[in-house]
């Protein structure tokens, strides 16, 4: 097992104390620059305003501080702007002497006007930072209290059904037929693979969220992605008869091809999760302007009027209660997976009834050249 270790200054690691003075420094470094910019500034202006407004843009740069870098920074740049203003623009110029004492009550102004509007302008900031972690905890309490719910909810279902099934099997004067005992033996392995599927979605979001996965890029035919995920849901699309209208003129896509057909699978799953059986699906691909689209298709119910983005958040099920049960990740993860392709994904109701799946993925680079085998 490996072990970090942190040289620590009180209880602040020394990484993260000198990240935090390099900050400091930074911000100070800030009101130094920002001050010099309002000096320029205010000497370029000087033959065609009054001195008054040369002060407004002295404070413009102490707001501007303030809001970017806070207090210490702020503070900073209204000692500098009551210098700088009055060691170029008051008489006699290039000295910090001042020949009229009524300018010294216009620097003892100048400088109260900036410390007063740095201290609020950093309240403010510092508010807008205390409302935004505040923010962030109650949505991360929300989806931490949404998982939970959803897998303990989900979890109970074929935990249950395994629990029944391999106790019966267990029983020693149970008088079970060898069809009995391979229906239970079913029931386990159903129930143990929808466990299985459970916990791949919520593990592939957390990587895909904390940037753990990384994209495998290849050049692929996109039939042999769309063949592939058909391949694998094979048992599951027994009820539900599938058309495939590939154009043969599709050119190779760019894709990280196990994550592309993951994002497939879990679209026709969705599909056949939330249709009758018997009714169809279909999936097609067509070629447009510099991207190429794929649709998954179906004849069921469709998507709730409102909720076509919705269906794309985490723990956002279509259906609360179902035969099968979902966490509502394997949209979000579509989502993840195409933007992270530099693709989009939509959903939308079909006419007649029935719900539309298209992503589209840019078609950039140039496809390895594949000679064609001829016929003898």
């Amino acid at each position: 097992m490996a072990h970090h270790y942190a040289i620590e200054v009180g209880r602040i690691p020394m990484s993260e104390a000198l990240w935090k003075a390099g900050a400091g420094w930074r911000g100070y470094a800030g009101s130094v620059a920002v001050t010099i910019a309002c000096t320029t500034l205010a000497w370029a202006m000087m033959s065609h305003f009054e001195l008054s407004n040369l002060i407004m843009v002295y404070m413009l740069g102490v707001v501007v501080t303030a809001v970017r870098w806070g207090r210490g920074p702020s503070v900073l740049a209204s000692v500098l702007a009551v210098a700088g203003f009055d060691f170029f623009f008051v008489p006699p110029y290039f000295t910090f002497a001042v020949a009229d004492t009524q300018y010294v009550v216009t620097f003892a102004v100048m400088l109260v006007v900036g410390l007063v509007i740095s201290q609020l302008t950093a309240q403010l900031r510092h508010q807008a930072q205390v409302t935004a972690e505040a923010r962030l905890h109650v949505e991360a309490e929300r989806l931490r209290n949404s998982l939970l719910s959803a897998i303990s909810h989900d979890l109970r279902t074929p935990l249950a059904a395994i629990v029944g099934a391999s106790s019966s099997l267990m029983e020693e004067d149970a008088a079970l037929t060898p069809e009995a005992r391979r229906a239970l033996g079913r029931d386990v392995l159903e129930s143990s693979r929808r466990m299985s599927e459970l916990v791949d979605k919520v593990l592939d979001m957390a990587r895909l969220q904390s940037g753990v996965i990384q994209l495998k890029r290849e050049w692929f035919p996109l039939e042999e992605i769309v063949g592939s995920a058909l391949a694998q849901l094979k048992g599951r699309l027994q009820y539900h008869p599938v058309s495939v209208d590939l154009p043969p003129e599709l050119p190779w896509v760019s894709a990280d091809a196990r994550m592309l057909e993951q994002v497939l699978v879990n679209l026709i799953e969705n599909a056949v999760k939330y249709t009758p059986a018997g009714t169809p699906l279909q999936v097609n691909a067509m070629l447009g302007d510099g991207q190429v689209s794929v649709e998954v298709a179906d004849r069921g119910a469709g998507i709730a009027p409102g909720s076509e983005e919705r269906i794309f958040e985490k723990f956002y099920r279509g259906r609360e209660e179902g035969t099968e049960g979902g966490v509502g990740l394997g949209l979000a993860i579509c989502r993840l997976v195409v933007e992270a392709h530099g693709g989009m994904i939509s959903a939308s109701n079909r006419q007649g009834g029935g719900a539309r799946f298209s992503l589209t993925l840019p078609l950039a680079g140039q496809p390895p050249h594949v000679e064609r085998e001829l016929d003898d």
